[in-house]
């Protein structure tokens, strides 16, 4: 039974960390596409990424060429950029702080 209400702790505790993820990345990407839109792109709703680099003098990376995303792609790849540096980190915080908490109770 223990093992259950662990598993369920868990999984609240891993789709709060998803939730978060999820909420900065839309918070980015609406500030991307308002800045856009009020900058005279017309909807907002594509911008150019780089899809291939090269070195510059100094060996430093600098852009060679440019795509066009849809603002869907590039809210993808940050939430899922952001997922792997980040989603354990965040959910070892959020446990260890749930942990303190309760041992308060006790």
């Amino acid at each position: 039974m223990a093992e259950t209400k662990t598993g369920q702790i868990d999984k609240l505790i891993e789709q709060k960390v998803d939730d978060q993820i999820d909420k900065f990345v839309r918070d980015v990407a609406d500030k991307i596409s308002n800045f856009l839109k009020q900058n005279g792109d017309y909807d907002g709703s594509y911008l150019y990424v780089p899809s291939e680099w090269d070195k510059d003098h100094n060996n430093c990376r600098t852009v060679k060429e440019l795509r066009h995303d849809s603002m869907y792609d590039v809210r993808k790849g940050l939430y899922t950029g952001l997922k792997k540096q980040v989603k354990d980190k965040m959910i070892a915080k959020a446990t260890k702080e749930l942990l303190e908490k309760v041992s308060l109770l006790s």
